[in-house]
Parts: structure tokens; sequence; C-alpha cells
């Protein structure tokens, strides 16, 4: 199972795969989250 925060709650993705492939989707969502909550952060700013 796999928690990233939303912009209103945490996003839960639950995926069935094997370790090393279900680690590189978490990798990827997780980076993908980071990327979106900088970019909500650098538009509040502005």
């Amino acid at each position: 199972m796999i928690t990233t925060p939303g912009e209103y709650e945490d996003h839960v993705f639950i995926i069935e795969a094997p370790p090393t492939i279900a680690l590189r989707v978490a990798n990827l969502i997780a980076t993908r989250a980071q990327e979106i909550s900088q970019s909500k952060l650098s538009a509040s700013e502005r």
C-alpha cells in the first residue's frame, strides 16, 4: 500500500506486484507527488 499526500486528503494506492516493481512505482508516485506539492507551494507564493 502506498500513501501520497493529496490536495485535501492522502491518496492511497494498493498495488499487487512483485516488490521490485511495486517499489519502483512507489518511487515514481512519490517523486511526482513531491513535484506537484512543490509547484503548488511556488504557485501559492506568487
